[in-house]
């Protein structure tokens, strides 16, 4: 599923700071589009040492469709997983509007998908939640608090 990136619509950047990848939506993009965003964010979660923790604002983007669930689900689920290893990591920041979509039972049916692959969206509706839970899982990473124990 090759498709142009809305370049005015996502970006997507490695924070090194806090050992971070951290996508954004600045408003509704095509739901077509939305494959090509998170290939973008595998490509550069790779580029950065197999980046395990995501942050995903989702606040301007509109809910994704079914069919992009299913795709997330059957195919990025799996891939992510093989490329970059186990635990992933994903703060989500939504809307409060978006609740209703975020407590269905498909993206139910969706995270226990994802967590079978141990890939892991968390939901948000406060940035500084979000956060505050990818340091909480970096905390309980070995291996990053390795890393960053014998990067001075």
């Amino acid at each position: 599923m090759d498709v142009a990136l809305p370049a005015d619509k996502f970006a997507c950047a490695y924070e090194p700071a806090t050992a971070t990848l951290r996508g954004s939506w600045a408003g509704p993009v095509a739901a077509a589009t939305l494959p090509a965003c998170y290939a973008q964010l595998l490509a550069m979660a790779q580029a950065h040492g197999a980046c395990r923790f995501w942050l995903l604002d989702m606040q301007q983007r509109d809910w994704h469709d079914a069919a992009f669930a299913q795709w997330f689900g059957e195919y990025f689920v799996p891939q992510v997983s093989a490329v970059l290893g186990q635990p992933l990591f994903m703060a989500c920041v939504v809307r409060p509007a978006q609740r209703l979509q975020v407590e269905d039972g498909r993206t139910e049916l969706l995270l226990r998908r994802a967590a079978a692959f141990t890939i892991f969206p968390f939901y948000f509706d406060n940035a500084a939640h979000a956060h505050a839970w990818l340091r909480d899982q970096q905390t309980g990473d070995r291996s990053l608090a390795r890393r960053a124990a014998t990067s001075y």
